[in-house]
């Protein structure tokens, strides 16, 4: 369902949202239309905020290059419109995730980084999904660092973040594995239940100095 040469006429609120939708796709962003999943967001959010929103992103046309993206994660940072590929189903604006994260922190993050920074090319629900498994303080210094680097030219945050969380997964990795106790080998001749040939001159011999434990 296209938009354009919709909403004629009609005083509803709906209505009116639709028609400065449209009016915005042919004279602010002709190329980049208003999506109807977008224009639907704006309706679930009231005419007063949609307007505003409207306002905003006419006034920002040259730095918006999809203004359909930037409509819906404003609506998705406010609690409207749809989630981004079921985040909330999997739990990730709340309680979940491993010991150390914070899934609810992190996702809230990105959100606000694709409404802010990242309108045009936001982070998918695979990167989110890949920051799960590292330490929340971690995780939100990984965010701030691509927040940073966003002027300089990242141009895919979702492969950034992939790949920095199985960087930060392998060093985590590696770090345990350095700091594990040294497994203990039974002796020669030992095995399950065997007892290793120290053990067993201990016990011919009664120790290191029997004569100071009699029999």
């Amino acid at each position: 369902m296209g938009l354009k040469g919709k909403a004629k006429g009609g005083g509803s609120d709906e209505e009116k949202i639709e028609k400065r939708a449209c009016w915005l796709s042919d004279k602010v962003f002709a190329g980049r239309r208003i999506d109807d999943e977008a224009v639907a967001a704006m309706q679930g959010m009231g005419i007063a905020r949609a307007m505003e929103l409207f306002r905003e992103i006419e006034e920002k046309a040259d730095q918006v290059k999809n203004p359909s993206g930037y409509l819906k994660s404003a609506a998705r940072r406010e609690g409207f419109g749809p989630q981004l590929d079921g985040w909330e189903e999997r739990g990730w604006a709340g309680k979940g995730g491993q010991a150390g994260t914070d899934p609810g922190k992190v996702a809230k993050r990105v959100r606000w980084l694709n409404a802010n920074v990242f309108a045009e090319n936001p982070i998918d629900d695979r990167a989110l999904e890949s920051m799960q498994g590292v330490a929340a303080p971690r995780a939100m210094e990984i965010l701030k660092e691509l927040e940073g680097k966003a002027e300089a030219g990242v141009r895919n945050p979702s492969s950034y973040l992939r790949t920095a969380s199985n960087r930060e997964k392998e060093r985590a990795g590696l770090a345990l594995a350095v700091s594990a106790p040294p497994a203990r080998h039974a002796g020669k001749g030992g095995g399950a239940g065997g007892a290793g040939e120290h053990d067993k001159i201990e016990r011919r011999g009664g120790g290191a100095h029997p004569e100071l434990f009699p029999a």
